[in-house]
């Protein structure tokens, strides 16, 4: 239902995977999460679940089936993103996603997702920086695998809380600093980009929020 709904509503122009399949094996969940929203949304979906080649080349002949080869290339139904794990490393089912993917015209980005203190610099300049120096790994890998593939830039970095080493879920400025670095450094290199809700964890109406 939350599909029908969101293909009403103008404000949304696309539809992020918004269920999971845990009654499904996992090996095969992003398949039955994707194939839940296109029987009810007519709009693009992002689909960011499916990180090995397996589940991309069902995707991908999912999407021919109902869009068609050549119509798919000219306006993709879905798109995915693949994650590089911070620091700087990426295995090889995502890098076949990417090929994969790339081949059959569907968008994909390169997502980062660094940790500030942990996987990332203490730092925000130099969790930015690394966020960044993630991106373009990605992006030229899939340009050397697929050249001219469609992407975009996605940059979710976070910090950790230090009392815990737990991922901070309570987002303040530094947070919020590094989020709006993401769509910027995406205009810098021309190239389009997804950015979080931008949410934040400040108490009070303050700086932060």
């Amino acid at each position: 239902q939350l599909g029908v709904l969101a293909d009403w509503l103008p404000e949304v122009a696309f539809m992020f995977i918004s269920i999971s399949a845990n009654d499904m094996p996992v090996a095969v969940r992003p398949l039955h999460e994707t194939h839940a929203l296109f029987p009810t949304v007519s709009k693009h979906i992002m689909q960011m679940t499916a990180y090995d080649n397996y589940n991309a080349r069902a995707l991908v002949e999912m999407c021919e089936a109902i869009q068609g080869k050549e119509d798919l290339r000219a306006r993709p139904i879905m798109s995915n993103f693949q994650c590089v794990i911070s620091p700087l490393h990426w295995e090889s089912g995502p890098v076949d996603c990417l090929e994969t993917f790339g081949k059959a015209g569907i968008p994909a980005g390169i997502c980062s997702m660094p940790l500030m203190a942990a996987t990332a610099p203490a730092s925000v300049a130099g969790t930015i920086t690394l966020a960044n120096a993630e991106v373009l790994s990605g992006i030229v890998i899939q340009e050397t695998l697929v050249p001219g593939a469609r992407t975009f830039y996605v940059q979710y970095a976070s910090g950790i809380d230090m009392n815990s080493g737990a991922m901070n879920q309570a987002w303040a400025g530094e947070e919020m600093l590094m989020e709006a670095a993401g769509p910027a450094l995406a205009r810098k290199y021309n190239i389009p980009s997804v950015v979080s809700t931008m949410g934040h964890g400040a108490m009070t109406s303050d700086w932060q929020g």
